[in-house]
């Protein structure tokens, strides 16, 4: 890291230290303020985290250079791993479909990835859930991933380091820490007057201050979740301080190099907005500059580009760029990394998963339409949006839905100055990027699971969004089929569109009544707890083994077919009185869950799987033996 202008840099630093000191005094109860432990873990954060930026036993990482890889082929250690996870799952696979072991090939094993939507804590618990479910039926130990939007990202991430990969102990930690806000006083003074709190929690901040990038509300936002999230609590058995390990996402691969657990996938999305990116830092667009010229109303449309987040690379497949994990956060020219510093937090990767708040106006839009009752409230935010289309024009109508309400974390743009100069304008000519919640795109990650290197067979969908009652899914999937080349079909028949009124406004389905029966639920929702897609290739490649054709917005296409088994959260017989998306307390921005309320979801996901959970092993033993038929055939 350079040391230019260091005086400045370091009397700009003790301001960043005074207003944290600040911000904390007027956040904790003022007894915490007075804890000496506290004040003096403060006082030596600067000291402490200026030695993490040099100590290479902690930190080994700064002693290697990063270089971005530019193609969409797996790295080495994800084709390590799937050579391993192989290898470790032929016994779990061939006791699953219930036949011997000698009669599984390797190459027949399907390669199956469970997703998990967005849906804050609500979607945190149930895909935890359906993930215990689907270990009692022993399918999870057949996974080859788990991928996660958002709050799946949060009970991904909590399995993989305080939950040690163990499902109870995850259920068990639900029911003892999720009882307080993350924000509130009780919980920041439980964070903070544990050991070494004060730099775990608050030393990613200060190193992404060091390296003269701008903090914001969400980076804090993230620390203070993932503080809280990641906190032991006295019930459980491993102490109640936290532990440094679980703040590097590259440590999560000691679960995954041997094969022993499946590699887990976090998304983030960045916000392609042409009139925005065009330009070189030097000459940026201007305020008020004509959004009626040729530059913008010849530019397509904006769109989100996926990035994900293993333990191995982060990267986009639309930018064909691809860099070590430990080397998010550093500064990048001509794909060389020009700092040292240490991997960033785990604390602000979560805090990016999960930030919806940064997203577009135009998603919030799209939300409050799909889930406020139909009629008055939804014919007031068409009228709105009428009225700016009148006065503003097309072209203002669609800066004002992608104008960004909360500002989204910065990062450095790892391909930034991608091509030795001059780049082309765009993406490669911004030293910032901006992720956000990949749930502002498509509540499910089927994106990186459509990667054409990963060659995965099947997709088991599990959707925690508020609206799976309303069929929002079908036009969701069709959507992403678009973009990615897929056409579904649907097994016994396309799933029924949401009805519309004359006027436009959707059909609400009937109201459940207040007090369900079990016949009831079951037979409204018992015919949906899993539906079956077929996606097929739409623009395959010309040649068996060819490369992806690339489609509109740089998107690789699929180039095999995938099954995808949707299982969304619905009542459940088991509770019929409890409606797991739209009961008070499971509200996508609810952060408190009582020890009774993570169990009544809990145990209603896990019934849900039950249901589905036949359908399932059918249709993984249908892809098996048709894979098994197809090796047999080219001997």
């Amino acid at each position: 890291m350079s040391n230019d202008g260091d005086d400045d840099h370091h009397w700009h630093l003790r301001g960043y230290f005074d207003g944290l000191k600040n911000f904390i005094a007027r956040l904790i109860p003022e007894g915490l303020t007075q804890d000496a432990e506290v004040v003096e873990q403060l006082s030596k954060l600067d000291e402490t985290v200026k030695n993490d930026l040099v100590n290479a036993e902690k930190n080994p990482e700064i002693q290697w250079t990063a270089r971005l890889r530019n193609d969409n082929s797996l790295s080495e250690d994800e084709q390590k791993f799937l050579k391993a996870r192989k290898a470790h799952i032929r016994e779990a696979f061939a006791k699953y479909v219930g036949v011997d072991v000698s009669e599984v090939h390797e190459d027949d094993i399907p390669v199956i990835a469970a997703a998990g939507s967005g849906g804050g804590f609500r979607a945190m618990i149930a895909t935890s859930a359906y993930l215990a479910g689907a270990d009692k039926s022993g399918l999870f130990d057949c996974l080859t991933y788990i991928a996660g939007v958002s709050g799946s990202c949060w009970g991904i991430a909590q399995y993989y380091t305080i939950a040690n990969c163990s499902h109870s102990q995850l259920r068990a930690h639900y029911n003892t820490a999720l009882n307080k806000s993350p924000g509130s006083h009780d919980s920041i003074n439980d964070v903070l007057s544990t050991p070494d709190a004060v730099s775990l929690v608050l030393g990613g901040l200060t190193i992404k201050h060091m390296s003269k990038i701008g903090i914001t509300a969400m980076d804090l936002y993230g620390a203070i979740i993932t503080g809280h999230l990641l906190l032991p609590v006295p019930a459980d058995e491993q102490g109640t301080n936290l532990n440094p390990e679980h703040f590097k996402l590259t440590n999560q691969r000691k679960w995954t190099d041997d094969g022993r657990q499946p590699l887990p996938i976090y998304t983030a999305v960045r916000h392609e907005r042409p009139w925005k990116d065009w330009k070189d830092p030097d000459y940026p667009f201007t305020e008020g500059s004509d959004h009626t010229s040729a530059e913008h109303t010849e530019a397509q449309n904006s769109w989100f580009q996926w990035f994900e987040f293993n333990p191995y690379e982060i990267g986009c497949d639309e930018l064909k760029a691809w860099q070590p994990s430990w080397s998010f956060g550093r500064h990048f020219d001509q794909r060389v990394s020009t700092d040292n510093i240490p991997e960033q937090s785990l604390s602000l990767e979560m805090g990016v998963w999960g930030s919806a708040p940064a997203g577009p106006l135009s998603s919030y839009l799209g939300t409050i339409q799909r889930n406020l009752p139909k009629g008055v409230i939804t014919k007031e935010v068409n009228k709105m949006a009428n009225n700016i289309a009148e006065h503003w024009g097309p072209q203002g109508v669609e800066v004002f839905e992608d104008h960004h309400p909360v500002h989204a974390a910065n990062n450095p743009n790892p391909v930034f100055h991608f091509y030795p100069p001059p780049n082309p304008p765009g993406i490669h000519n911004s030293p910032r990027v901006h992720l956000i919640d990949a749930g502002m795109d498509n509540n499910l990650p089927l994106y990186p699971l459509a990667h054409p290197s990963r060659e995965i067979d099947i997709i088991l969908g599990f959707d925690s969004s508020s609206d799976v009652q309303k069929n929002s899914f079908f036009q969701r999937v069709e959507d992403f089929g678009k973009r990615k080349g897929y056409r579904w079909n649907s097994r016994g028949g396309q799933p029924p569109k949401p009805e519309v009124n004359t006027d436009g406004t959707q059909v609400s389905e009937p109201v459940i009544p207040t007090h369900p029966t079990a016949e009831y639920i079951w037979e409204r929702f018992g015919h949906r707890y899993i539906t079956v897609y077929d996606g097929v290739p739409i623009n395959p490649p010309a040649t068996k083994g060819g490369e992806p054709v690339i489609g509109k917005f740089n998107t690789p296409q699929a180039t095999r077919p995938v099954t995808l088994l949707y299982i969304p959260l619905l009542p459940n017989k088991v509770d019929p009185e409890f409606d797991p998306c739209l009961a008070p307390f499971v509200g996508s921005y609810n952060l408190v869950y009582k020890p009774e309320e993570v169990e009544k979801l809990w145990n209603t996901t896990e019934a849900n799987w039950r249901e589905c959970e036949a359908k399932v092993k059918a249709a993984v033993t249908e892809v098996w033996l048709k894979k098994k038929e197809a090796r047999l055939a080219r001997k």
